[in-house]
């Protein structure tokens, strides 16, 4: 039997819950500010402005080597010791997937604030017995582009991100299915660890995660815990 009911509150729109989380989640203070964690041995620095443009970097340090890239509205550039290196020297790969779509899942519900996102409401879940709205974000299809697709799970009472299912480009090899946990307000943003669990078949649909989350047909993968967090003024 599936663990879906049907949305509760008819009055409330895919906008309104989306302005909802955001706001919730603290995007007023969130928007053109520098947000700086650690996660593992590496620092990373967030940026995205109300309009959507961003200014992101990873900084590591291995045998007293310091290694960084930087992500600055879409440019990749990767340096050893301050020194820029040529694209050929890097995997492509893995840094989009460490900086850009690290970053950018890191920053949801903010980063939904654009123009191209499609927002709809799906029937509400119950994911351990308590029942959660159901946030369904795609985009504008372009030809060529790899749809990219979340479903957020939003508590009624908070309009905190509780669960989210994943099918991203960088990530998309394999869907994602988050439980944040370890919530805390730091100058009025929002933020959360989690913990990773993917499914053992990729074809299963994206809406069927949170069933297999129930049923524990799935496996953890990891925990994404963020430490030392700093927020500044972006201008500072």
């Amino acid at each position: 039997m599936s663990s879906c009911t049907q949305t509760q509150n008819k009055d409330l729109t895919a906008t309104a819950l989306l302005s909802k989380t955001m706001e919730a989640h603290g995007a007023e203070a969130f928007y053109d500010s520098q947000i700086e964690f650690y996660h593992d041995i590496s620092k990373y620095t967030v940026n995205y402005s109300r309009e959507g443009r961003t200014n992101n970097s990873i900084e590591r340090q291995v045998n007293n080597i310091d290694y960084m890239a930087t992500y600055n509205n879409g440019l990749m550039q990767y340096y050893i010791n301050d020194s820029l290196q040529p694209s050929t020297s890097y995997n492509n790969k893995i840094l989009n997937t460490r900086l850009d779509a690290f970053l950018y899942t890191f920053s949801i519900p903010h980063v939904f604030n654009t123009n191209d996102v499609n927002a709809s409401l799906l029937a509400d879940a119950t994911i351990n017995k308590k029942t959660y709205h159901s946030l369904n974000i795609k985009f504008k299809e372009i030809e060529g582009v790899y749809d990219d697709h979340f479903i957020l799970y939003i508590d009624p009472g908070t309009y905190l991100i509780k669960y989210m299912a994943i099918d991203h480009l960088i990530t998309g090899e394999v869907k994602q299915f988050r439980r944040y946990v370890n919530f805390r307000t730091i100058q009025d943003i929002v933020f959360a660890d989690y913990y990773i669990f993917t499914p053992s078949e990729n074809s299963v649909e994206l809406h069927q995660l949170f069933e297999r989350f129930n049923s524990r047909d799935i496996s953890e993968k990891g925990q994404v815990i963020l430490d030392s967090i700093r927020i500044t003024p972006a201008n500072k």
